[in-house]
Formats: structure tokens, sequence, C-alpha cells
């Protein structure tokens, strides 16, 4: 049976005039990245300027801060490993660390090592197989801009084949959002069979497709527009990078946001612009 799944974008600029969802937790400093641990019913947040995760209870109304897990400088992007029911590590990227901080979820206190890598990380995401995928600024010379690392082995490994590398990060933050600081966004599939990522330059973005069992990029393209807005559709078949929407398998772009779709309604001196004003999407 075909189910319908609309695409939800969240445009920043917006007022937002309904009800509000869920429970608003205030927090002084911006955060870059969180990940939901469902089974364990908690909340994993990245706090960029004071190098820690933040582990939050959603069990409880309002989600509280239970714990605080120091990790290596700058940390940026967060991703979870897919053992099932509970997942075994949490992945930081470290920016100015140059590591891959792992994080033992099933210990008491939170125990960590860090992999060092050849390259700043900015973007991280797990595989169905375990395999995790690191996203880099590169060496310097084109190598390393993607990087493997198997939990199996505990061993890291650049791919030969890569896209262009991201530009380094914009710290501080545009306009203090910290999910704008990174520029290099990776993304899982739902069946963990794809990672879908976008790297941006100084003037245009490079998506990608790479394939997780054969640790390959399978497709790139350069397109226009600086945003680092990235969701994928529970089937895979497509995704949302900025205002565009591409075709996974040949990334053709299937659709492109245009303020004339709005719902609201713009006051005729309104300088309201989609690429600047979008927020996180998710399908």
């Amino acid at each position: 049976m075909s189910v319908f799944r609309p695409l939800l974008l969240v445009l920043s600029a917006l007022p937002c005039l309904a009800a509000t969802f869920g429970t608003v937790v205030p927090h002084a400093q911006p955060l870059a990245d969180l990940v939901i641990d469902e089974a364990r019913k908690r909340l994993y947040v990245v706090n960029t300027y004071s190098s820690t995760v933040e582990v939050y209870a959603t069990n409880v109304s309002p989600p509280r801060q239970t714990n605080t897990i120091k990790t290596d400088a700058t940390p940026l992007s967060l991703a979870l490993s897919r053992e099932t029911p509970n997942p075994r590590y949490l992945y930081v990227a470290c920016y100015d660390g140059s590591t891959l901080d792992i994080i033992d979820l099933n210990s008491a206190n939170f125990s960590s090592v860090s992999k060092q890598l050849d390259a700043k990380p900015q973007g991280v995401a797990v595989g169905f197989n375990g395999i995790v995928l690191i996203s880099t600024v590169g060496t310097g010379t084109g190598a390393e801009v993607l990087i493997t690392y198997d939990p199996a082995t505990a061993k890291t490994q650049g791919l030969s084949v890569a896209p262009p590398a991201p530009v380094a990060p914009a710290l501080p933050p545009p306009n203090g959002i910290m999910y704008l600081a990174g520029k290099s966004r990776l993304q899982t599939s739902q069946d963990g069979k794809l990672i879908v990522g976008v790297n941006l330059q100084a003037a245009t973005r490079t998506v990608f497709v790479f394939d997780v069992a054969s640790s390959i990029v399978l497709s790139s393209r350069v397109v226009p527009v600086i945003s680092p807005t990235l969701a994928v559709s529970p089937d895979g078949s497509k995704f949302l990078s900025g205002p565009m929407l591409f075709d996974t398998q040949t990334l053709a772009v299937l659709a492109q946001q245009n303020a004339t779709n709005s719902p609201y309604v713009f006051p005729a001196t309104a300088n309201f612009n989609v690429q600047t004003s979008q927020g996180g999407a998710v399908f």
C-alpha cells in the first residue's frame, strides 16, 4: 500500500501562529546537532561552545538534563550506531580535535575513546552494517574528504574517490545559529543502505550518494545555492538539499521550493528569501 508522506519544512523567519508541538526547553547557548535514543528515552545534544554532549531525559515533562559528556574540541555533529533495540555507541565528529569521539552508551559513566583522524571532521553517519562515514575538510590535497570507520577493527580508511571538500565551519556561527556553522551534512536512509551528503563550497554545494555495502560514492552533483539543510525520504528514493528535491538514483532535480507556493501571505514590503529563511526539514 502506498502511503503519502509529506515533506515538512521549517522556515526560520516565519512567526509561528499555531500551537506549539512538544515542550520548549530553553538553552542559553546555540546547539549544533541532536539525536534521539528512543529505547533509552534520551536526547543527545551537541554544545559546540562547551565541547560537550548534553544528555536529556525525555520520559519526564519538561525534559531535563541528566548528564554532560566531555568531548574533544569543537564537536559539530553526532550519530547513533544501529544495534537494536539499544544502540551501543554515540559517534561525535570533533572538528578542532580532528577526532571521532566514540561514547559507550552501555557504560554507567558514558566512557569514551577518541579516534584520531588525518583531517578535521564535520559530518558523521552510520550505515546498516555499522560502518561509520565521516566527512572532513580534507588534507588540502583532496585526500581524506570522506573517511570510513569500522568498529569491528577500530580502523579508518580514506576513500580514494570523493566529492570536493567543504569549506571550514563558520565560527562564530551566522546569526548565532550553530546549525549553520557546519558546512557538511550526512544523513542515512531509513534502511541504512545509503548515506546522502552535502558539502558546501564557497559559492556552490555538492550533493552525493554513498553506498554503504560497497563503501563507494555512487554519484555526486555540483549545484548552486548554499544551504546545509538535508532530509532523506523514508524509502531513500529522494532527498531534499536546500530548496531542491532530488531523485536519489539519478540526482535529477524533481522540484524546487518557491515562496509562491507558501500558504502564508507576505506583505508587499517583505524581503523574504527562501534560501536564507529555510530552517530544518524532515519527511
